[in-house]
């Protein structure tokens, strides 16, 4: 998350043997604003072909996340970065991440959403594309 003064990164990694290798450049999803803090939560499919990146610190604290998939050794940004609506001040999107395990579900958390209730977002991928899903709020 500290990477270039706080835009932050992921770097990923491919096991061939017992030999890890970087495979291509960090990642450093588009549309950040500030001090993002990408990186500070990853998760990978169970195929390993789509990863989603978490930035809590992106937009002043709004929070987001960022869905990079790979072709052959080649990763790449799919979409513009996720930030959920309904949002309660600095909600910190991104804190925590998930993938299904066919990476086309992600939920994204934020843990400071209406101070420090926190709150989730689902987003699911078809076509390539990314929405966000609409989920009854659970209450307590």
């Amino acid at each position: 998350p500290a990477d270039s003064s706080g835009t932050g990164a992921a770097w990923l990694y491919a096991r061939s043997g017992d030999v890890w290798t970087q495979q291509g450049s960090k990642l450093v999803g588009k549309g950040a604003v500030g001090n993002a803090g990408q990186g500070g939560s990853v998760a990978l499919s169970a195929d390993g072909n789509t990863a989603i990146v978490g930035g809590a610190g992106d937009s002043s604290g709004a929070g987001a996340a960022w869905v990079h998939s790979r072709s052959g050794d080649v990763w790449s940004q799919q979409g513009s970065k996720l930030a959920g609506s309904g949002a309660i001040g600095h909600a910190r999107q991104g804190g925590s991440v998930a993938l299904s395990a066919d990476g086309n579900t992600a939920i994204v958390g934020g843990l400071g959403d209406n101070g420090v209730n926190g709150a989730a977002w689902v987003h699911t991928r078809s076509g390539g594309v990314w929405t966000r899903t609409p989920v009854q709020e659970l209450q307590y």
